[in-house]
């Protein structure tokens, strides 16, 4: 009797196991594509400081190019809004606990339109680290040559 009921539990087990619901493929590439783009934020948010530095320095430098050095602090300007109107869409689109530990609903059509809200942050995202990576690579060429 004892074995029977043993082996009743175990089914129930595996029944309950086997019915539990499958994450659904948009909700790991929620996961992953967060990831990816908390990693480029973070990759240039550190640069931040060194954008302002630059329109600092660029504005007070005498011997160069003025068009090449307005043309510099614009692309600097720029960059450093981009980043921070990606950064106010970012935390206007997305929950801390969406951020943090992934989707918190089972509906589809929030996940699939969560997903797709995710891939246009990501490739703004992309846009602004270039942005910032070449304004920041063209003003301290011009620094260097002044």
């Amino acid at each position: 009797m004892k074995i029977l009921s043993k082996l009743g539990l175990f089914s129930l087990a595996i029944v309950a196991l086997s019915c539990a619901k499958e994450t659904p493929q948009e909700v790991k590439k929620f996961k992953t594509l967060m990831g990816e783009t908390i990693e480029i934020h973070d990759e240039v948010m550190p640069k931040m400081s060194s954008l302002n530095q630059n329109i600092q320095k660029l504005d007070t430098l005498k011997s160069i190019d003025s068009l090449k050095q307005q043309q510099a602090i614009k692309d600097l300007k720029s960059a450093h809004d981009q980043m921070m109107s990606w950064m106010k869409d970012f935390s206007n689109t997305f929950t801390r606990a969406e951020i943090n530990q992934g989707l918190q609903t089972e509906n589809l059509d929030s996940i699939k339109l969560k997903l797709n809200e995710l891939k246009n942050l990501n490739s703004e995202a992309t846009k602004m680290k270039k942005a910032i990576l070449n304004s920041l690579e063209e003003a301290q060429m011009l620094v260097q040559n002044k």
